[in-house]
Parts: C-alpha cells; structure tokens; sequence
C-alpha cells in the first residue's frame, strides 16, 4: 500500500492558535480521557490535535502491530494530514513512553517535534515488574474486578465507585483485549527507551509530569531515575493531590504547566 493510502488515526481538532501538538491517550482508555482537561486550554492559543492509537476508540478498525515503530510512523502520518510541519507531542501513561520513542526517532531524522510532554508516563525503561504484577496488568484486559484494582492503585484509592466505574466503562467501550495485549507486550513491558536516546544524545526539550498520589513505580523520584540521564533538556513537574489522570483530577493545573512549557 502506497503511503498515501495508509490509515489516518482518528483525531478531533481543538482550537485554531499557534502553539501546535498532537495528544496521545493512555493504555485503559481514549481521547475523551482528556475531554475535560479542553475546557482550560486557551483556543486562541493552541491548535491540539488528540487522536485514537490504533485499536482504540476511533481507531479500533485500525490493525497492526501495536508496537513504536507503528505509533511513531501512524503520529508523523497524522501531522501530515493535519498540515502540522513543527509541532509538539503530548502523551499519557503508555504513550508517555511511546512519544520518547517517536521523539528520539524524530531527533535521528527530520526533528519536526519541537518539544514533547509525557503525563504522568511509563518509566522510560519500560514497566520493570516481576512476573506477577505482569500477570496482573493482563488481568485487567479481561477482568473488570481487577481494573478496578488497578486504577484504585492509580489514584491513592481516594475517589468513590462513581469514578472506578466511569473508567472502567470507559476502558470497556474503547478497546480490545488483544490489542491491549499486545500494548503490553511490545510497548509498556518492552519499551525501554533509554539506551537509544542516550546513544542519540536526544535534545529535544521534554518535560515528565508526575502524580504525587500516582503508583509506586510512577512517581517523580521513579521515572527521574528510569530516565538516567537520557533526553538533555528534560524538566520534571510533580503534581499535589494527584494521581496517574491530573487531565481529570486536577485539569486546571495540568493545562498550567502546559501552558508554562508549551508557552517557553
């Protein structure tokens, strides 16, 4: 298949400014994860692109490998359809990890990303766990108890059943056990991206945003250390009275700091 014929990954527009991006969901859910985070996000000021990964939402027609090779090529595929030349690349939980991989692959060619942001992210090692808690986190693919679980273990066990359910429906409508599967296998377990954008010497300014209440293992001390040193101009931000999803727990001070870093 010729590359103009490739699949686009579904995307909805917001907004008509200068500061461009493109926004990637996290691994239980899609697009609309972001839906309230919108209403703080200044459209004079920003033009955001959030899309469906492949196999989610929009995109759940769309097949593959589901691995970074693929997401790398299906984000610059995005940008061209949307007319993005330069822009930068927001991503959640395991695109957090997915947009360092598109980044050192941008920094090696065409360096159109101009900064990027990772939410509350995979480590960059990928998720080092014993084979245990990786028999969990498939769990969850299939298991409703078990999500429920795991997104109490997100967000400090704070919140009601009101907001477990919401997400775990939202997890259910969204996606597909096997490419979730497959997510797992050759992103968040997998994933590492750390000798490639060392060896790359990656300047590409990236900024890590942390939970305060998010899992052990995604807290601000972790994903420093996972980083080792790799991506140059990285900044770290932890947000108070948060967990692994500041885009529903704290949308305010989520658009701040990309206002603060997108803005430089």
């Amino acid at each position: 298949m010729s590359e103009r014929h490739l699949p686009i990954l579904a995307h909805e527009r917001h907004g008509h400014g200068p500061v461009r991006a493109i926004v990637l969901h996290e691994f239980f859910s899609s697009l609309r994860t972001y839906d309230s985070l919108r209403t703080y996000l200044d459209p004079d000021r920003y033009s955001l692109v959030f899309a469906d990964v492949r196999g989610y939402g929009q995109s759940r027609r769309l097949t593959g490998r589901y691995d970074p090779e693929e997401l790398t090529a299906d984000t610059l595929r995005l940008a061209d359809a949307v007319g993005f030349d330069r822009f930068g690349l927001i991503g959640h939980s395991m695109n957090g990890l997915g947009i360092q991989h598109t980044i050192v692959d941008d920094w090696l060619g065409p360096r159109r990303i101009q900064r990027g942001v990772a939410i509350t992210p995979v480590p960059s090692t990928g998720l080092v766990i014993d084979g245990d808690a990786k028999a969990f986190f498939q769990q969850t693919t299939t298991d409703d108890e078990a999500l429920r679980q795991a997104l109490m273990q997100l967000t400090g066990s704070v919140y009601g059943a009101g907001f477990i359910e919401e997400r775990v429906r939202a997890n259910r409508s969204t996606s597909q056990s096997e490419v979730m599967l497959a997510y797992l296998d050759r992103l968040i377990f997998a994933g590492s991206v750390v000798d490639r954008a060392r060896s790359a010497g990656v300047e590409t300014p990236l900024l890590f945003i942390t939970g305060e209440r998010d899992m052990p293992g995604m807290r601000r001390a972790d994903i420093e250390l996972a980083r080792g040193g790799a991506f140059k101009a990285a900044r770290h931000e932890d947000l108070p009275a948060s967990g692994h999803y500041p885009m529903l727990e704290t949308p305010a001070a989520l658009a701040a700091a990309l206002d603060r870093f997108l803005g430089d």
